[in-house]
């Protein structure tokens, strides 16, 4: 089934984002998250450059790490000021140190004061 899709390089709209979504995960409740879970969606996901995520601000974000596929934290990150109700977080897939991290899965942990949320992402170079 794979061979059959074809990712070219521009972005997709939501609509064609969630079909993808469904299609290489094979879930079908995509569209029964919460709110609050698809505002915090990395985006675009997979990603060459920087991916995003954006969040209310009413969200008390203590920390947020990016572990490689080890479990290693590669990247600790710091909330960029938004619009007036939203803050986005904003990596550029470079590591601590501003080396740029190969090609790979990575994992967005972000805690907060109520929760801890963790979101896959796919770094392409």
């Amino acid at each position: 089934m794979l061979d059959e899709i074809r990712i070219y390089n521009r972005f997709f709209d939501e609509q064609e984002y969630q079909e993808l979504y469904q299609t290489l995960t094979g879930v079908e409740d995509f569209n029964t998250r919460s709110n609050r879970d698809q505002l915090l969606l990395p985006f675009p996901n997979p990603f060459h450059h920087t991916v995003t995520l954006s969040m209310p601000k009413t969200i008390s974000i203590r920390t947020i790490k990016i572990n490689n596929i080890q479990g290693q934290c590669v990247r600790t990150l710091e909330p960029v000021k938004g619009s007036h109700e939203q803050r986005q977080i904003i990596w550029d897939g470079r590591d601590d140190k501003g080396i740029r991290l190969p090609s790979s899965v990575y994992l967005i942990t972000i805690t907060t004061a109520q929760e801890v949320l963790r979101h896959k992402v796919l770094l392409l170079r």
